[in-house]
């Protein structure tokens, strides 16, 4: 965080933004796991601030804990988690002084933990890691939320650190764009040791191409990133989108990493509701012209699919797993419909079962075969 700036500062649209999906996907985060969960649910925001803006109260820090404050009483009785711990890292004293103010009125719930640590990133999640063990062990839900200023100061390997439960969940600010420019830049000596730290390898030698034109090498460090986040143990789902101005600007990438399709599914969620807005454009950095959510048109992304399954007889699950990762839609089903119309994909349903064209209830279908068919050989329902 730059030391010219104030102690609290002007929250743009995009921060807004950000923040408004964060509390939308907590609220939904926490109440799944808060019923079902009988351990300590940790949420950890790695770059806190003061926790508020000067022309907007609600800083990542307090948007947090109102949104688990309200899930708890929310809940009741079916809260049966055993609370919800909120830690926040500030390097910065002053600002730290101001978030310690912020939060102070939410630490006399007893089912609301908070830690408060003013210190760099990393130092703070191997602090957390003995004071609230539980969840980096995997012995909990956990959450980390990562905001920095700058293209510095997260280590992929902290990353790697924080992923060891089956419930565990990252959400980081990628500048991409200021990575291509500072890391990579020809005066700067210390690159190969940066990179090193921001993929936790040397994979970005044989990934990134250093003579490509910065568009092209934005995208390069961005498909390296989430390829290296895939590689974590049991991280099946990485859904990253460009934030934008109205210009088409790129400001960073968000991007998420999480083990369950439940996860995100209920992210696609919390953008989508703010995307429809108007006010924001989170774009794919492979279709530009395509802006998510706006323009999720089935035939555009149905082509990705039959390419990516072509001559396979997969499951509904892998079709699904395809879509959360790869599209902006939730499952496949819009594509599915598309290709059988198109006479590119039969469909087995189960011994008994019978469906209507078009339709994929996933209790009914067995499998689905891509390929170029003249008719159908499937036991359908026509209407």
């Amino acid at each position: 965080m730059s030391k010219k700036m104030p102690m609290l500062w002007p929250a743009d649209a995009h921060t807004i933004a950000k923040i408004t999906i964060l509390k939308g996907y907590l609220g939904a985060w926490l109440r799944i796991l808060g019923a079902t969960r009988r351990e300590t649910i940790l949420y950890v925001d790695g770059f806190a601030g003061p926790g508020r803006y000067s022309n907007h109260e609600e800083g990542s820090p307090l948007a947090a804990l109102r949104v688990a404050q309200k899930a708890i009483v929310d809940m009741g009785p079916s809260f049966i988690a055993t609370k919800i711990h909120g830690a926040f890292i500030e390097r910065d004293r002053k600002r730290f002084e101001i978030l310690c103010e912020t939060v102070a009125p939410f630490e006399t719930n007893p089912s609301l933990g908070t830690t408060k640590l003013c210190c760099e990133f990393t130092e703070g999640i191997e602090r957390l890691k003995k004071e609230v063990p539980a969840p980096f062990n995997g012995e909990g839900p956990l959450f980390v939320f990562a905001d920095p200023f700058g293209v510095t100061q997260i280590p992929f390997k902290t990353f790697a650190t924080c992923m060891q439960g089956s419930t565990a969940e990252l959400l980081i600010n990628l500048d991409a764009d200021g990575i291509a420019r500072v890391f990579l830049g020809e005066t700067n000596n210390n690159r190969d040791e940066q990179l090193g730290d921001l993929f936790g390898d040397d994979s970005w030698r044989g990934h990134l191409n250093l003579a490509s034109p910065p568009k092209q090498l934005t995208v390069q460090i961005l498909d390296l990133y989430k390829r290296r986040l895939r590689a974590l143990p049991g991280v099946k789902f990485i859904w990253s989108f460009a934030m934008r101005g109205k210009h088409d600007a790129l400001n960073y990438y968000l991007v998420f990493a999480t083990k369950h399709h439940l996860g995100i599914e209920k992210m696609k969620e919390a953008m989508k509701v703010i995307d429809q807005t108007g006010s924001y454009s989170f774009s794919d950095a492979h279709a530009d012209q395509h802006t998510l959510f706006r323009d999720d048109d089935a035939a555009v992304y149905a082509d990705e699919l039959y390419r990516k399954f072509d001559g396979q007889t997969v499951t509904m699950e892998e079709t699904r797993d395809f879509a959360l990762n790869e599209t902006p839609f939730l499952n496949a089903k819009p594509m599915l419909t598309f290709l059988e119309a198109k006479m590119k994909l039969q469909v087995e349903t189960h011994e008994g079962q019978t469906r209507r064209v078009g339709s994929f209830p996933e209790e009914k279908v067995r499998s689905l075969r891509f390929g170029s068919f003249g008719t159908t050989n499937v036991q359908t329902e026509m209407f």
